[in-house]
C-alpha cells in the first residue's frame, strides 16, 4: 500500500491491468470524476461486498475528494486480497489542482458554487481577527480541529471569529482560492491575511499564529 502524488498516479492509470475506483458517494462522482473510474462509495455499508467483486490480480489505484476516505479505504482492499494498492495524494482536489482532467456523467446536476469571493472577503472583515475553517462533514482531521476551534473563540471572545465553511458545498470558493488539502485555516486582521495552514494543529500553536 502507498500514497502517491498525482503525477505518479496519472502514468499508472495509463498502465493495464488496474482498477481505477473512486470512493466518494455517487452525486460527488457524476458532478466530476478521473475518466475510466469505478465508483464505489466508502461510507455505504456494502462498500467491502463490492470491493470482494473486482478481480484481485489488478492493482488498484484509488482516491476521493482530498485523500482521507481513499486512505481509509485501502486496508479494506488489502483485506479482499489485493497486493498492489495506491492512493492519491491529495485526492480530486491535488488531481485538479495538478492539470489533470476530469469528466462528468451525461446529465449530472452541475455542483453549486456557493460562496463567491466578494462574499468570502465581506466575511473576513466581519471580526478584528477572523479564522477561516476550510473543513468536510467526512474530514477525521476537521473533526479533530473543531473542538480546538471552539475553544480559541471562547477563549478570545470579541476579538477572534471563527468562521467554517464546507468544501463540498463552495467548491468554486476552495478552486479560486487553490486549496487542495483540508483542513486549511486562514487568519485575517482587520481583512487582512496574515497566515495559511494546511492540515491540524494544537490549540497552543494555533494561539500563536493570532495576530493578537
Amino acid at each position: 500500500m502507498e500514497t502517491i502524488p498525482a503525477q505518479d498516479f496519472e502514468k499508472k492509470i495509463r498502465l493495464a491491468g488496474v482498477h481505477l475506483i473512486d470512493v466518494r458517494t455517487p452525486e460527488e462522482f457524476a458532478e466530476g470524476h478521473i475518466e475510466g473510474a469505478k465508483n464505489i462509495n466508502y461510507n455505504d455499508p456494502s462498500f467491502a461486498a463490492e470491493v470482494k467483486k473486482l478481480e484481485p490480480s489488478k492493482t488498484i489505484l484509488v482516491y476521493c475528494l482530498s485523500g482521507g476516505r481513499s486512505s481509509s479505504s485501502m486496508s479494506v482492499f488489502a483485506e479482499a486480497g489485493f497486493k498492489k494498492i495506491y492512493n492519491l495524494e491529495g485526492g480530486k482536489m491535488k488531481w485538479t489542482s495538478s492539470g489533470f482532467p476530469l469528466v462528468t456523467n451525461e446529465g449530472a446536476k452541475p455542483a453549486a458554487a456557493g460562496m463567491n469571493e466578494k462574499d468570502y472577503a465581506i466575511i473576513t472583515q466581519s471580526a478584528p481577527i477572523v479564522v477561516v475553517d476550510f473543513n468536510a462533514t467526512w474530514c477525521a482531521p476537521c473533526k479533530k480541529l473543531a473542538p480546538i476551534l471552539e475553544q480559541v473563540e471562547k477563549d478570545y471572545a470579541g476579538k477572534v471569529k471563527v468562521v467554517k465553511i464546507d468544501v463540498d458545498a463552495n467548491r468554486s470558493l476552495a478552486a479560486a482560492k487553490h486549496i487542495d488539502g483540508i483542513p486549511f485555516l486562514e487568519i485575517y486582521k482587520n481583512g487582512k491575511l496574515t497566515m495559511q495552514h494546511e492540515g491540524l494543529t494544537t490549540y497552543e500553536d494555533l494561539v500563536k499564529l493570532l495576530p493578537l
